[in-house]
């Protein structure tokens, strides 16, 4: 019992953290330093030239395609800009569930990035190291770029390591080049998949023929550029340093597009993974709160699918918010013309009602024979809604209880009340669909010409239509034929 209500607890608190994370991701995200249109925005540099000091320029040229790269497990790589080693270790991993208080381990082999700290990993320890490899410059035609922070948007590729040279280091660790990867067997145990081997698997970005640099110009190299301060963890989590410092594939056209498409990736990768596990948060919170409904038949299905898609309806919508409302908070001109053109529609809308509410009340005046006043519209709706209620032989409670407020909200006393309901008894003859109907009419008519049409009003109308068999849509079609015939 303690361990259920232990990890009801620990859902509910960390449920939402983990949407919180989420939501500060995606806001993050749509604020994220835009390389590529810093980079549009260089002054292209075709030649190199002191008066260029201290600008951001792109620079174009060609790139030697031998370009040698020293590993450590491995003698030397050529014609690539940057290795990416990944070590990965054979172990168990653990995983551990739990459900209504009830604890459930399964144990799994699986290739892993570190040794899981386990029971049966105990005597398990880890002798290869992932890693990064590239030079400490880099050379477009004439211009030395510092490789350090140096950023790269096009594709990395596998690297075949049959016929790649073993290091000394790796020779002693007794590392084998077979099956198409580096492996370290130990204990002289069989195959690759047994537990405590590794395996070493390198990817590289190709050097291309010709290249494109975006950054800042020295006046003798190409230097990282701090567009944007970047130090929060979220930027970290993201992958947005802020640096405009990028060496891109092709001439400045094709290099500007890549960067573009890079970029539009990097964000929807993002904005999917965030709305995911904000779903996922609200489970936990949800999942948490109801779980102890789980165990039971039916119901649990029941409550398990309900959890579910109320997490992802929550989840989703709340998503979408935040990377609407960032996105328009991050390119304030887009915000400023949605403004606009909101308040222009809102402009134009509220003109066009109000031409029409002057024209129904011009007609409204004409059939009355004088200019009526706001009070004089008010009580004549009093009395048209009254006739209405009362065409059906009866004034129910629901009626009587909106006839109540209207006279309430007008300030009305008791005497002007009962004058208002002898005015409206003059006309008796109102058990007929006709005469309802035309009241309707004439309700909705001096409704139109008042032009304030409050919410109590509305519900008062409704309510009293449709007990004389009157539809909203109904409503609606008296309404359209009220506007139209002006």
């Amino acid at each position: 019992m303690a361990e259920s209500k232990k990890n009801k607890f620990g859902g509910i608190v960390v449920g939402p953290i983990v949407v919180v994370m989420s939501i500060s991701v995606l806001w993050k995200n749509e604020g994220r330093f835009d390389y590529h249109k810093a980079a549009q925005a260089t002054l292209p540099m075709t030649e190199l030239s002191s008066e260029n000091k201290d600008q951001l320029v792109s620079f174009t040229d060609s790139m030697d395609a031998g370009l040698s790269l020293k590993g450590r497990y491995v003698e030397s790589f050529e014609g690539y800009l940057e290795i990416q080693r990944s070590a990965e270790i054979y172990c168990w991993d653990r995983t551990e569930t739990e459900n209504d208080g009830r604890k459930r381990v399964t144990w799994e082999l699986e290739w892993m990035s570190s040794v899981q700290r386990n029971e049966r990993n105990r005597n398990i320890t880890q002798q290869l190291n992932s890693g990064q490899i590239r030079p400490k410059t880099y050379q477009v035609g004439e211009l030395s770029i510092q490789a350090q922070a140096v950023e790269f948007v096009d594709s990395y590729i596998d690297i075949p390591t049959d016929k790649l040279t073993l290091s000394a280091e790796a020779k002693n660790l007794k590392v084998t080049n077979s099956g198409g990867m580096l492996q370290l067997r130990k204990n002289g145990q069989g195959s690759v998949g047994n537990l405590g081997n590794e395996r070493l698997i390198y990817t590289g970005m190709p050097v291309p023929r010709t290249a494109t640099y975006f950054g800042k110009y020295n006046g003798s190299s190409g230097v990282p550029h701090q567009a944007q301060v970047k130090d929060g963890w979220i930027d970290g989590l993201i992958g947005d340093t802020g640096i405009l410092h990028h060496l891109v594939a092709g001439e400045r056209e094709i290099a500007l597009a890549t960067m573009k498409g890079h970029i539009t990736r990097l964000k929807w990768i993002v904005r999917a993974a965030g709305s995911i596990v904000s779903c996922i948060g609200f489970m936990m919170l949800f999942g948490s709160a109801v779980g102890f409904l789980y165990h039971l038949p039916i119901i649990g299905s029941v409550a398990e699918w309900g959890v579910f898609v109320i997490s992802l309806i929550l989840g989703l919508t709340l998503s979408i918010i935040t990377i609407l409302v960032s996105y328009l908070a991050h390119h304030p001109i887009i915000l400023i013309l949605f403004l606009l053109m909101f308040a222009g529609a809102w402009i134009l809308i509220k003109g066009k009602a109000a031409n029409s509410q002057q024209k129904i009340k011009a007609r409204v005046d004409l059939d009355m024979g004088h200019q009526l006043t706001r009070d004089e519209l008010a009580e004549l709706q009093f009395i048209e809604l009254l006739r209405l209620a009362k065409a059906d032989q009866k004034v129910d409670t629901e009626e009587r209880k909106y006839l109540s407020q209207w006279a309430k909200r007008h300030g009305w006393n008791k005497e002007k009340t009962q004058e208002l309901i002898q005015r409206a008894k003059r006309d008796e003859d109102t058990s007929s669909t006709e005469f309802s109907g035309e009241h309707l009419r004439t309700l909705l008519r001096l409704a139109l010409a008042d032009g304030q049409l409050h919410r109590y009003e509305l519900n008062a109308i409704l309510t009293t239509a449709e007990q004389n068999g009157y539809s909203s849509s109904d409503v609606a079609k008296i309404i359209r034929n009220e506007k139209a015939a002006n």
